[in-house]
C-alpha cells in the first residue's frame, strides 16, 4: 500500500497545527479524509496526542492512518502499524479462542468452569455452577477485577491465592461485566488446551487472523514502535509505557498489545465468516446477543461473546468492543451485512474512540442523517428505580430516593451521600464519588420488577425483590 504523509487543511476552527496523518491505502477518499478531519478535532480538542485508524470496506483493508506523536513534546509520527494496549479489545481474542477449542472437542461452553480449572470461592458458594458461557458472556457473577491490576504471578497461583471471593449474584441472574470473569476464562483454556493462554491464543486467533504483530509480552512491544499512554490530570501527565502494568490473571480480559491493522484484519478475518480462524457456526456464537446489559431504551443491546450486538442502531446491524486502561484507549465496529469495519486506538484517555467508529459509519455507509436510537427515559419513569438495596459485600445498605425529577443514591459503606446520578442510557446512570465516575445499572427480574443495583464495584439487591 502506498504510504502518504499530510496534515488535513480543512479543520477551519483550527488555532494551532492539527495532528500529521501517515497513512496508507485510499488515503485520498474524501470519506477517509472527512473521517480524518474529525478525528484530529477529537485529538486537538480533548489533548489526545497521537492515534492510529483503520478502515474495512466490503472485506478489505481499504485504508489506514497513524495520526499524532507515540508521546506528547516529542515528534515520533504514530504509525498505522504502531503497537497499542488494547485493553479490553483482548476480550475478542479470547472468546474467538475459545470458540477455537469448542471446534476442536477441547472445550464445552455448557460445561462447568472446574472441568476445566480448579476456581475456588468463598465459603458456600458453588464454584462449580458457573459454565464457560457464563464467563464469556459476562454472567457468571464473579467480581469485576481491574484489568490493569498488577499481579505477577501465574493464573493459577493468583486464584489460588485470591479464592477467597464470593459471587455477587447467582450464574445466569444478571449481566455485570468482569474482567476477573475472562481471567477464569483464560484459566479454563489452559487448562483445556494444557498450554499457556498466550500461547494457545496466538496460535488460534493471531496466526489465522494475520494479527502478525499482535503481542502478550510487554518487553518486546516496549523495545518496538509502541505509543506511549498519556494520562492528563490536574498534576500533569502521567506516561505509561506498554509495560507499566501487567497482569497474568487478566492478561484474557485486557493483555493484548496490538496495531489498528492488527485488528483490521482480525474483523476481515471475522467479517469473511471466520477465514483460517473459526468455522462459520463458531462467528456466529461470537456475534449472538446472549446477555441483556439493560444500559438501552429499548433492550436491543446485547452481549455475546467478547462483543456487544446492537440490531437497529442506524439501521444497521452492529458488533463492537471499546477497551480502556490507564493511557490507551481502543474501539472496534463491525457491519457484518455491509462487510465494513473500523478500528480506533488512542494514547491518552478521556475521549472514547468510538465517537470515530461512529463518524466513519455515518461517512461510508452513507448514514449521516440518520439518527442514532436516542437511550434517554422519561424522569417519570425513573420512580420504580427508588428504594432499599443491600449489598453484604462491597456496598453496604444502598439508598435510592427519587424527587420527581432526578436520583440520587447513598451507600453506607463506601462513604457515599446522597449521589447525583445522571442518566447514561436506559436503565444506566453515573454518579461522581471522590472525583471518579462510575456506571450503574438497575436491573429487572423476569417480572420487570428492579431486582438489583448492579456495578463494577458491588451489586445490591432491591429489599421490595427479597424473597
Amino acid at each position: 500500500m502506498k504510504t502518504l504523509t499530510f496534515a488535513l487543511v480543512s479543520l477551519a476552527a483550527c488555532t494551532e497545527s492539527p495532528p500529521t496523518v501517515v497513512a496508507t491505502g485510499n488515503a485520498n477518499d474524501s470519506r477517509f479524509t472527512a473521517v480524518l478531519s474529525y478525528l484530529q478535532q477529537q485529538m486537538m480538542d480533548y489533548d489526545i496526542p497521537g492515534a492510529s485508524i483503520a478502515i474495512v470496506d466490503h472485506g478489505q483493508l481499504y485504508a489506514a492512518a497513524g495520526v499524532g506523536t507515540k508521546r506528547e513534546g516529542e515528534t515520533d509520527q504514530v504509525e498505522p502499524s504502531t503497537l497499542f494496549r488494547v485493553a479490553s479489545l483482548s476480550k475478542l481474542v479470547t472468546a474467538s479462542t475459545a470458540m477455537s477449542l469448542v471446534e476442536s472437542g477441547e472445550l464445552a461452553l455448557d460445561h462447568p468452569v472446574t472441568d476445566y480449572a480448579p476456581l475456588g470461592l468463598a465459603p458456600g458458594f458453588d464454584p462449580s455452577s458457573i459454565t464457560v458461557a457464563d464467563l464469556l458472556d459476562h454472567t457468571s457473577g464473579i467480581p469485576d477485577l481491574s484489568a490493569s491490576t498488577d499481579c505477577s504471578a501465574d493464573r493459577a497461583t493468583w486464584f489460588a491465592q485470591n479464592a477467597s471471593e464470593p459471587l455477587w449474584t447467582s450464574p445466569g441472574e444478571i449481566w455485570n461485566y468482569s474482567n476477573r470473569g475472562y481471567g477464569v476464562a483464560g484459566w479454563a483454556i489452559e487448562g483445556a488446551a494444557k498450554q499457556t493462554y498466550e500461547d494457545v491464543a496466538a496460535a488460534r486467533v493471531f496466526g489465522p487472523a494475520g494479527m502478525t504483530t499482535a503481542t502478550f509480552d510487554v518487553n518486546a512491544a516496549t523495545e518496538g514502535d509502541h505509543a506511549v499512554g498519556h494520562v492528563h490530570d490536574d498534576g500533569g501527565t502521567t506516561f505509561y509505557e506498554p509495560d507499566a502494568y501487567t497482569c497474568a490473571a487478566t492478561r484474557p480480559a485486557g493483555g493484548v498489545i496490538a496495531s489498528a491493522l492488527d485488528y483490521a484484519s482480525l474483523a476481515q478475518t471475522l467479517l469473511a465468516n471466520g477465514g483460517a480462524m473459526l468455522q462459520p457456526g463458531s462467528v456466529a456464537e461470537l456475534e449472538t446477543g446472549y446477555a441483556d446489559p439493560h444500559d438501552t431504551a429499548d433492550d436491543r443491546d446485547r452481549y455475546g461473546y467478547g462483543l456487544y450486538v446492537r440490531d437497529g442502531w442506524k439501521g444497521l446491524h452492529v458488533v463492537r468492543h471499546s477497551g480502556e486502561e490507564p493511557g490507551y484507549e481502543s474501539s472496534i465496529w463491525m457491519v457484518p451485512d455491509q462487510q465494513f469495519a473500523v478500528v480506533v486506538m488512542f494514547n491518552a484517555t478521556g475521549r472514547k474512540p468510538s465517537h470515530v467508529a461512529e463518524r466513519a459509519i455515518d461517512e461510508f455507509l452513507d448514514v449521516t442523517d440518520v439518527a442514532a436510537p436516542d437511550n434517554a427515559t422519561a424522569p417519570s419513569t425513573w420512580a420504580a428505580f427508588a428504594g432499599d438495596y443491600y449489598d453484604p459485600y462491597v456496598l453496604g445498605d444502598v439508598s435510592v430516593r427519587f424527587d420527581g425529577n432526578a436520583l440520587y443514591a447513598s451507600a453506607s459503606a463506601i462513604n457515599a451521600n446522597d449521589l447525583v446520578l445522571t442518566q447514561v442510557s436506559g436503565n444506566e446512570f453515573s454518579a461522581t464519588l471522590e472525583g471518579k465516575t462510575g456506571d450503574l445499572t438497575f436491573y429487572p427480574d423476569a417480572n420487570g420488577t428492579t431486582a438489583w443495583l448492579v456495578t463494577r464495584e458491588g451489586v445490591a439487591r432491591h429489599e421490595v425483590a427479597l424473597p
